[in-house]
């Protein structure tokens, strides 16, 4: 009966504390609603408790923002992600087999431009992990098939350069934050601390797209103590980052985990840059209307 007791005690308890919190919750939408937090425009309502994982996407990002961030998979390689011209029945663009790919398959959501863009550009330079678990949400809902047809059962995010993080970034990393919501999302473990990266020659963005591979070989290790092997090591990782252009910068990451014995590598990236990555704008324009 005493067992009884206590347990009727500490189940009222909770209860109570869980009416509170939704009660709060409550308040908090009626004072401040929610907005998009692309476009600021009026979102969805969530009128129940905001766990971060239960939180709907449309809470998040409104449909319309959805549609100008997001394309079909079908519209990009299955291997280097390359934005395809007209559709194929392999799903490859042909051009990146003669490449040496340490991943299986990249997989990103839009070519970088327009409201993609802006979408980057804002994470690599806005302190707001909200922003960030959105976007996270974003690629989990619209992705989800290509991931559990993957079945990943760690994350890493691409490791930035101490002194650009600290002083030119403001401490902000988008694919570490974006690699840690996703973590949150899978119910996996992130291990983006266990890299890190050394200062390289010249920025990426200020090399040749022949010269990239060869800037940032060597640039990324492992946070392990001799002998010790990685905690990731068997296992299926999903690689993330927010823009993929000639794809040195996670190829040299993926080289790296698979000498540290990963068992493969999926890169997860929210745009696609490069020379090919207009097709899918040339080809929606190209079509008639009905």
């Amino acid at each position: 009966m005493t067992k009884m007791k206590r347990f009727n005690k500490k189940s009222n308890g909770s209860w109570g504390r869980l009416v509170v919190i939704r009660g709060i919750a409550l308040l908090r939408q009626l004072l401040w609603p929610t907005r998009c937090k692309i476009c600021a425009a009026p979102a969805e309502r969530w009128n129940k408790t905001p766990f971060w994982k239960e939180t709907p996407l449309s809470f998040l990002i409104c449909p319309r923002c959805q549609k100008k961030l997001v394309s079909p998979a079908s519209h990009f390689c299955a291997r280097c992600a390359a934005a395809l011209p007209y559709p194929t029945e392999t799903g490859f663009c042909g051009k990146c087999s003669d490449k040496d790919w340490f991943f299986q398959t990249a997989r990103p959501l839009h070519p970088y431009y327009g409201l993609a863009r802006i979408l980057v550009t804002t994470l690599k330079r806005r302190r707001s992990p909200s922003l960030a678990y959105a976007a996270a949400k974003l690629y989990y809902v619209h992705r989800r098939n290509e991931i559990q047809d993957f079945n990943p059962e760690c994350v890493v995010g691409v490791p930035m350069y101490w002194v650009k993080k600290r002083f030119k970034r403001g401490g902000v990393n988008a694919p570490e934050r974006i690699a840690k919501a996703l973590s949150i999302l899978l119910e996996i473990p992130d291990y983006t601390r266990l890299l890190k990266r050394k200062k390289t020659r010249e920025s990426q963005t200020t090399v040749a797209r022949e010269e990239r591979s060869l800037n940032i070989r060597g640039a990324f290790s492992l946070r392990l103590q001799p002998g010790v092997d990685a905690p990731f090591k068997g296992k299926r990782v999903l690689l993330v980052d927010d823009a993929f252009t000639t794809g040195a910068t996670v190829n040299e990451v993926a080289r790296v985990l698979v000498e540290a014995g990963a068992d493969s590598v999926y890169v997860a990236v929210l745009t696609r840059a490069g020379i090919r990555a207009n097709a899918i704008r040339r080809r929606s324009i190209n079509v008639p209307s009905p």
